[in-house]
């Protein structure tokens, strides 16, 4: 397992260092410092603690997080190592990129790449009737139901990798990644706006937009931007990241 380190300059473009973060009207500000970057080869970011129990079945459910990619492969957040159950979201592939659920068979809902080396904010919703990925508080794809999830058991969600097993080429993301959360509820277009918050993140737990995430990883936030510890702040509270293969740290950030 690599160290990680603060890595300054990447040079990405699109974003800011170091950026005091809004918040809807009615919600405190919060500062918003980190990101994570991972290097496209073996980075993720594994959350351990049994996360993986709390998506099973689940019919409705949303997984918001904010990317800014140098290049397009990827998995942003998913989990799996079998072909028939496993959980998938928001994965980038080489042409195409898909929000993905599996349960014994396969759904997904293609949309539009976002453009590289700019901050988006990625959300897909599932509601129970429909399937709906939003960027940057815009609906871009909607879609028929999804399965309810089912887990295999073989392996922890991660961030930025799909690790032993993947269905979409380059499995590894190369870029950055802040602010992901998890809810177990299927969030309204209006919340989606709201946390996207015309480009800025704003805290999910403020008085004005108590959302109760089952997960919420800030990237860098909670830990001091050290060490490779992934804090989860969501209700899930023991379900902790671990940054593996040496992801490091950025003061590059959405604003």
């Amino acid at each position: 397992m690599g160290s990680s380190i603060i890595s300054l300059g990447l040079g990405l473009g699109g974003g800011k260092a170091s950026t005091a973060s809004g918040s809807i009207p009615g919600a405190s500000a919060f500062s918003n410092e980190a990101s994570v970057s991972f290097d496209g080869n073996d980075d993720l970011c594994v959350i351990g603690s049994g996360f993986e129990s709390s998506l099973n079945s689940a019919s409705t459910l949303t997984v918001s997080l904010w990317a800014k990619l140098a290049s397009s492969g990827g998995i942003l957040f998913g989990s799996g190592t079998s072909t028939t159950n496993g959980l998938w979201f928001l994965p980038y592939n080489d042409s195409t990129h898909y929000f993905v659920a599996r349960n014994a068979s396969s759904g997904s809902l293609s949309y539009t790449a976002p453009s590289l080396n700019e901050w988006h904010h990625i959300v897909g919703v599932l509601d129970g009737s429909s399937s709906v990925v939003y960027v940057d508080g815009s609906s871009v794809a909607t879609g028929a139901t999804l399965p309810a999830l089912s887990s295999d058991g073989g392996s922890d969600p991660q961030i930025g990798d799909l690790g032993a097993w993947m269905t979409f080429s380059g499995g590894s993301v190369d870029g950055l990644i802040d602010e992901v959360a998890v809810f177990s509820s299927a969030l309204s277009a209006s919340v989606v706006s709201d946390i996207y918050n015309s480009g800025t993140p704003t805290d999910l737990g403020s008085d004005g937009l108590d959302l109760s995430p089952l997960g919420w990883w800030r990237m860098g936030d909670v830990c001091g931007s050290s060490g490779t510890n992934i804090a989860n702040q969501g209700s899930a509270s023991s379900s902790d990241g671990t940054l593996t293969n040496g992801p490091t740290f950025s003061t590059d950030v959405p604003s």
